[in-house]
């Protein structure tokens, strides 16, 4: 008979699974929101549209935040050329 074989758990599935630290941690984070965010729509006792619109802001402002971002790290960036050029 085959015995199975019983691992510790790293505590992250992902991992356990072989992912890299840094994309182990990127799915943890986001299957906890998912998670979250699934209970929240289920206790919410909102009506499909009403999610809809909710979601559809939600996502201009992420949109609005990852553009603002992307442009702070532009501007970082060019701090440190600057930086290194003196």
């Amino acid at each position: 008979m085959n015995r199975m074989r019983v691992h510790r758990s790293s505590g992250n599935v992902f991992r356990d699974l072989g992912f890299s630290n840094d994309e182990a941690e990127n799915l943890r984070v986001r299957s906890e929101l998912m998670i979250s965010l699934s209970k929240l729509v289920e206790e919410s006792g909102l009506s499909d549209e009403a999610l809809d619109a909710l979601f559809t802001e939600a996502r201009k402002e992420a949109s609005r935040v990852r553009a603002w971002s992307k442009a702070a790290e532009a501007v970082k960036r060019s701090h440190r050329v600057d930086d290194a050029a003196s």
